[in-house]
């Protein structure tokens, strides 16, 4: 029979062991998704530090990906801690042979956060007919693409465009009542099917010339007369900037959609150069936003 000492020293022993359990689990366990461990670190010292950066880096050879839905399952599951906490995820690809999920609007609890660069991201369209995606309440400040591409499957378009007018407004006004920065620097698109060449119908006419008429199997892209008159207000009340450089894609309609029925009362930089814009657009003449200056670059700022 075992002695009051070694008896005591036992149980003291596996209290320690339960305690240890219970109290200093890895920081990897509490910040992020097991399916995100391989890939995925803390990069702040303390989960007090808010919002907590976590750094990604996706190539081929890793067998996890980077999924928003993902991300934002864990969050929402109760059992993982997570109310009320906010992060802020900078994912760095290996373009040619890794990529990512992630879905318009970009919407997850405690995403305060979201920097991408190098990356093919997929699922662009996946979630447009989610209701309780765009019902979730909006927390994103800064959201940043730079140098990536964007693949689209031609079947999910052609279901988004012939359902836009159900659409909720969330769909355009990305997280309009939070959103402070959006930067979609050098962005190029993948459409299946062959679609790629229908993508030059987008850009603005060369030497005022008409736009380019359009191939039959490219009809999909261009919006139906009712669509692009389509009127959907949003009002960014803490948009500061919005970078859309160096863009071969910029669509012909893209700036009647910019300033028709969009209000931003604070924005203070617009940034569109490189983007084959070589005046200001009639709709930015006759916009609100009066105190636009072009650069010689062809960015727009606002002047001190």
């Amino acid at each position: 029979m075992p002695s009051p000492v070694a008896r005591l020293f036992f149980v003291s022993l596996f209290v320690s062991s339960l305690c240890l359990d219970d109290t200093t689990p890895s920081s990897q366990t509490q910040l992020v998704p097991t399916q995100f461990d391989e890939i995925c670190t803390p990069a702040t010292p303390s989960e007090d530090i808010t919002p907590i950066k976590i750094k990604c880096n996706l190539s081929g050879n890793n067998q996890q990906t980077w999924k928003l839905a993902t991300l934002r399952d864990w969050i929402m599951e109760p059992k993982n801690n997570q109310s009320g906490k906010q992060y802020s995820y900078e994912i760095q690809c290996s373009w040619s042979n890794s990529s990512l999920s992630l879905p318009w609007p970009m919407k997850s609890p405690g995403l305060v956060e979201l920097v991408v660069r190098n990356c093919n991201i997929t699922d662009v369209y996946s979630e447009y007919d989610r209701p309780d995606i765009y019902t979730m309440a909006s927390e994103l400040v800064r959201i940043e693409i730079t140098d990536s591409a964007l693949s689209i499957k031609h079947s999910r378009l052609q279901e988004l465009l012939q359902g836009i007018a159900n659409v909720s407004s969330d769909f355009d006004c990305l997280q309009q009542e939070t959103v402070e920065v959006i930067v979609f620097r050098n962005i190029s698109y993948v459409l299946d099917d062959d679609l790629e060449h229908c993508l030059k119908l987008f850009l603005p006419p060369k030497d005022n010339g008409s736009v380019i008429p359009p191939d039959p199997s490219c009809n999909i892209l261009f919006l139906p007369t009712e669509l692009r008159n389509l009127e959907v207000e949003c009002n960014f009340k803490k948009l500061r900037v919005i970078d859309e450089s160096i863009s071969n894609t910029l669509s012909v309609y893209y700036h009647r959609f910019l300033t028709k029925y969009k209000k931003f009362p604070v924005l203070e930089f617009l940034n569109y150069s490189s983007n084959y814009i070589r005046d200001v657009p009639d709709e930015l003449r006759d916009w609100s936003f009066l105190l636009l200056v072009i650069e010689t670059h062809g960015s727009f700022s606002q002047p001190n």
